[in-house]
């Protein structure tokens, strides 16, 4: 994460950073609960649900980091559709 950084890849640095505290924050509240972490990406809802204690501006970081992931992904995902949708159309039988 730290050389995706210092290269300037700062969003793969970032999608990185979200992953492991994502993954980190489900593996303490298995730990905690022993049940199935929720299927969420939302660090600050993961956050509450562990029960640690977070000082209000690290909950502002996760809020943060958490909306970008989500306006990402959701950008690549449109442009891909987007990039594929003559031949999703075809697909499903419709002609252009």
């Amino acid at each position: 994460m730290q050389h995706l950084f210092q290269s300037k890849d700062y969003h793969w640095a970032l999608f990185i950073g979200h992953l492991v505290l994502e993954r980190l924050l489900k593996a303490i509240i298995v730990k905690k609960t022993n049940e199935h972490a929720p299927h969420s990406h939302d660090l600050r809802r993961l956050a509450k649900l562990s029960g640690l204690e977070f000082i209000p501006e690290y909950i502002g970081w996760l809020d943060t980091i958490t909306t970008f992931i989500l306006m990402h992904f959701t950008i690549v995902t449109n442009k891909v559709f987007i990039e594929n949708a003559p031949m999703n159309l075809q697909k499903v039988g419709l002609k252009r």
